[in-house]
C-alpha cells in the first residue's frame, strides 16, 4: 500500500489548465454526437411533459411516469421545451462537460492531479457517458448534482482549515444539491445514503452534521413521498416484456456502464469481459492508492441499487441508472495509473496508456458513427410521408414510437393505433382489418409481443409490399417499417 493520497489538505481541487482542457474535450466530443443523433422516444416524452403548464406536468407525471418533476420543470422554466432542439441538446452537452470538470476537481482533491487527469480523460471519452450526456433526460442533470454533492462533501472533510460561515455555506450547498438531486431522480437517495455511510465510517467527527443534513433532505422531500410511492408501482418488474435474468443483468453491468451501453451479442460479451478485467484492476488501484478516500465509495450507490432491485423484486438493471459508477471506474483508473507510476511498474504504465488510448478511440467512434446512435426516426417518418396514401392505417408496436412518429403533422392525420400491452394485439388487428393498406412500425416489438403475433397475422391476411430496416449496432434502437397491402 502506498499510504495516504498525494494531495495535502490545503489543495482546493481547482481545475487548472489540464482540467479546462479535458472539460473542453468532453464538451467537443459530446457536441458532435448531440448535434447529430436523432431524439430518442424518451426525450420526446420529456419535452412533451416539459411543454405543458407545471401543474399539469406534475399531475401527469404522478400517474404516467416514474420520475420526480424537477428536470421537467427546469426545461419548462428555462424555455428549453420550446427552443430549437439543437439548443436544448447543447445545454445537455454543457451540463455533461461541467460534470467532467467537477469530477476532475473531485479526484484531484483525493488523489492528486496525475490521477485526476487520467480519470477525467476516461470520463470525457467513456462511451456510456458520451451517450447519455447528450440525452434530454434527467440523467445528465442528476450526475452533475451528484458530483457536486461529492465535491462539496470532500472539501468539508478534507479542508479542516475552512471554518465559520464558509463551512456552513459548504454544508448548505451539500444539502441543497442533495435536495435537487432527489427531486431529479429517485435513485439519488442511494448516493445520499452512501455519503452518510462514508462519513460514519471514516470521518465520524462530521457524522452529526451529515446526519442533520440528510434529515433536512428528508424533510424537504416529504411533499413528494406520496407521489413516489404511487410511482413505484410502475416500472421494474411491471415492464414484463423486458424481463431477463437478474444474474445475467448484473453480470452485464460492467460492460453496459462503461464501453458498450445497449450493445448485445458476441461483441457485447467481449466488451463485458474486458470491462470486468478493467473494473477489477481499477478497484485494486483505488484500494491500493486511496483506500481511505471517498473514491472507493462511488460504487456504493450502484450496490444499493442492485440490493433494492433484489429486495423489491424489480428489474431496473438499466445502464443509465449506474452512471455514477461509470465515474467510479474512471476515478479508480486514475488511481491505478498513479500506482503504476509510483511503484514504478513499466508494464502496468503501458497497460494504462493502452487502456486510455483505446477508450479515447472508442469514445470518438461512438460519437461520430451513427450506428451507435438512437433510432433513426427521421428516416422512418420520411418514408411514411413520401409513400402514404389516403385510407392508410398505422400500427405502432410498441406504442412508445408514437412520440416520434405522430409528431409529424402529415403522419398524425393518418388513423393509427398503439400497441402497449400484449392484450392490445388482437384489437389492433381488428382495427387494421378495416383498411386496405397498413403500415407497421416495429420498434422493440418483442418486449410486448414476444412471438410477433401481430406481424405474423398481418402477414397471413395481407401482402408485405415493402420492408425498410433502420438498423443500428444497438439492437434496441432498430426500426422495421413494413407496408402491408390487401390483395394482389
Amino acid at each position: 500500500m502506498l499510504g495516504k493520497p498525494s494531495p495535502k489538505l490545503g489543495l482546493t481541487g481547482s481545475l487548472g489548465s489540464p482540467g479546462w482542457i479535458l472539460t473542453l474535450l468532453a464538451f467537443a466530443v459530446r457536441l458532435v454526437e448531440g448535434l447529430r443523433r436523432p431524439f430518442h422516444t424518451d426525450e420526446r416524452i420529456t419535452l412533451r411533459f416539459a411543454a405543458v403548464p407545471p401543474h399539469t406536468a406534475i399531475e401527469a407525471l404522478r400517474h404516467m411516469d416514474v420520475h420526480p418533476p424537477l428536470f421537467f420543470l427546469f426545461l419548462h422554466v428555462a424555455g428549453l421545451a420550446y427552443t430549437p432542439e439543437w439548443v436544448t441538446r447543447v445545454v445537455m452537452v454543457a451540463i455533461g462537460a461541467a460534470s467532467v470538470a467537477i469530477f476532475f476537481a473531485l479526484v484531484k482533491l483525493w488523489a492528486g492531479e496525475r490521477a485526476a487527469v487520467v480519470a477525467a480523460l476516461c470520463a470525457a471519452f467513456m462511451p456510456m457517458l458520451i451517450f447519455y450526456d447528450t440525452w434530454v433526460r434527467m440523467y445528465v442533470a442528476a450526475d452533475a448534482l451528484g458530483l457536486t454533492q461529492l465535491l462539496l462533501l470532500s472539501v468539508i472533510v478534507r479542508r479542516a482549515d475552512i471554518a465559520g460561515v464558509r463551512r456552513r455555506l459548504l454544508w448548505f450547498g451539500w444539502v441543497l444539491a442533495c435536495i435537487l438531486a432527489v427531486y431529479t431522480i429517485y435513485l439519488a437517495w442511494f448516493l445520499v445514503i452512501a455519503q452518510v455511510l462514508f462519513v460514519a465510517v471514516l470521518y465520524r467527527s462530521q457524522l452529526l452534521r451529515a446526519t442533520a443534513g440528510a434529515c433536512a433532505v428528508i424533510i424537504a422531500f416529504l411533499p413528494q413521498v406520496q407521489t413516489m410511492l404511487s410511482q413505484m408501482q410502475v416500472g421494474g418488474i411491471t415492464f414484463r416484456g423486458f424481463q431477463s435474468s437478474p444474474l445475467a443483468s448484473i453480470l452485464s453491468l460492467p460492460g453496459q456502464m462503461t464501453i458498450a451501453p445497449q450493445l448485445e451479442g458476441t461483441a457485447f460479451l467481449v466488451c463485458d469481459i474486458l470491462a470486468w478485467v478493467w473494473l477489477a484492476a481499477a478497484l485494486w488501484g483505488v484500494l491500493t492508492y486511496a483506500p481511505r478516500s471517498l473514491l472507493p465509495w462511488l460504487a456504493v450507490p450502484a450496490i444499493l441499487t442492485i440490493v433494492y432491485n433484489i429486495a423489491a423484486n424489480k428489474l431496473i438493471y438499466i445502464d443509465r441508472y449506474f452512471l455514477i459508477c461509470s465515474y467510479a471506474v474512471a476515478a479508480w483508473t486514475g488511481c491505478l495509473y498513479s500506482v503504476a507510476r509510483e511503484r514504478p511498474n513499466a508494464a502496468l504504465v503501458k497497460a494504462c496508456y493502452g487502456l486510455v488510448a483505446a477508450l479515447v478511440v472508442f469514445g470518438c467512434i461512438w460519437a461520430v458513427d451513427p450506428n451507435f446512435y438512437t433510432a433513426d426516426w427521421p428516416g422512418a417518418t420520411q418514408i411514411i410521408e413520401d409513400q402514404a396514401q389516403p385510407g392508410d392505417f398505422i400500427v405502432l408496436e410498441q406504442g412508445m414510437s408514437m412520440f416520434d412518429v405522430l409528431r409529424v403533422p402529415s403522419i398524425a392525420r393518418i388513423p393509427s393505433v398503439q400497441v402497449w400491452h400484449p392484450d392490445q394485439v388482437n384489437p389492433a388487428l381488428s382495427a387494421a382489418e378495416q383498411h386496405k393498406r397498413v403500415w407497421v412500425v416495429a420498434y422493440e416489438p418483442r418486449g410486448i409481443d414476444p412471438n410477433l403475433v401481430l406481424l405474423n397475422e398481418l402477414g397471413k391476411r395481407y401482402r408485405a409490399v415493402s420492408i425498410h430496416r433502420f438498423n443500428r449496432y444497438l439492437p434496441a434502437e432498430d426500426i422495421v417499417l413494413i407496408l402491408f397491402v390487401r390483395g394482389s
